[in-house]
């Protein structure tokens, strides 16, 4: 079931997925690991164009593989120009030692 999804994704039905999820389970809040209801359905759309398909569909797989090493949630700065379709993510690190 996973690998049909992530080749429904890699065909371009991603936008259709999102918003269909979004439409079931927004109403309820339901709660989901990696699941933020706080962003709006349209930036998460944005977003998602802004990556492709295949990038999107990569890391669907990804996290499907390797769910509790990579769980952490988005980066620290994620970014997007949806007129050129870009986008950037950056993952900050500090240190409190002088």
């Amino acid at each position: 079931m996973i690998n049909d999804r992530i080749e429904e994704i890699e065909q371009g039905k991603f936008l259709e997925l999102i918003t269909q999820v979004d439409e079931r389970e927004r109403p309820r809040q339901t709660v989901c690991v990696g699941i933020n209801w706080e962003y709006a359905i349209e930036e998460l759309l944005q977003l998602a164009e802004c990556m492709g398909a295949i990038a999107l569909a990569s890391l669907c797989g990804l996290l499907a593989e390797e769910f509790g090493q990579r769980r952490g949630g988005m980066p620290d700065l994620c970014c997007w120009d949806y007129e050129k379709k870009r986008c950037l993510f950056v993952e900050g690190k500090y240190s409190l030692n002088k």
